[in-house]
């Protein structure tokens, strides 16, 4: 079975703390010694501007 994540950021959140996404990148893949691999990372602009 294969599990897929779909993760939502706030992004002035994740400025205020300096966290990017090759953190979070980091923080999954490390997880388990490999049992995580990060295959894409969707950029999606707002839509209610």
């Amino acid at each position: 079975m294969k599990y897929i994540w779909v993760v939502n950021v706030d992004e002035e959140k994740a400025k205020q703390h300096e966290i990017t996404p090759g953190d979070v990148t980091k923080a999954i893949e490390s997880l388990g010694e490999g049992c995580f691999e990060v295959i894409e990372i969707i950029f999606q602009e707002d839509d209610a501007e």
